[in-house]
């Protein structure tokens, strides 16, 4: 009854996201790639820091991993509330981190944004809008999303669309 499996063609990252997005009935939401993977209890320890903190979203840190090494992309050390549009762009290292899949989400706040379909890069337009509508964004420690990097990702293949979408 909590899970819904949704099927449907490869169109895209996108699309997928917004396919999930339409299909949210919860208070809350968030994005794993499925390459990735997150700490035990992150989802239960982001859960209760924005619920305790009457916030809109709230962040972990980023391990980039590799194949034989790691490295914080993104480390939070506390748990802290951040107001002010500066604050939140900061602490999320935007434009540098425009990452969605580190954080969990208001169902409210990001419902009715949609992804930019079929392009590239379509976090770096999307995670700004959505810290810039935000009310309070808060940070949590001692969990990770963890990125896992491959030769063969999205993000390290190039093309002609990529050059021209980025």
């Amino acid at each position: 009854k909590r899970f819904k499996l949704i099927s449907q063609k490869n169109m895209g990252l996108s699309e997928a996201r917004n396919t999930g997005l339409d299909s949210v009935r919860g208070q809350y939401v968030t994005f794993i790639d499925s390459d990735d993977w997150v700490s035990e209890n992150y989802l239960e320890n982001l859960y209760s820091a924005i619920t305790k903190n009457n916030c809109d979203i709230a962040a972990a840190t980023i391990i980039r991993k590799r194949p034989k090494s790691q490295k914080y992309r993104v480390h939070y050390t506390e748990e802290k509330v951040y107001e002010t549009l500066q604050e939140k762009i900061d602490i999320c290292n935007i434009p540098m981190c425009c990452y969605v899949w580190n954080k969990l989400y208001k169902v409210d706040l990001v419902k009715n944004r949609k992804f930019k379909e079929r392009k590239y890069f379509e976090d770096v337009l999307w995670i700004p809008e959505v810290i810039k509508a935000s009310g309070k964004l808060v940070t949590v420690p001692n969990i990770e999303y963890y990125y896992r990097v491959t030769k063969g990702s999205i993000v390290k293949t190039t093309s002609k669309k990529k050059q021209n979408d980025s």
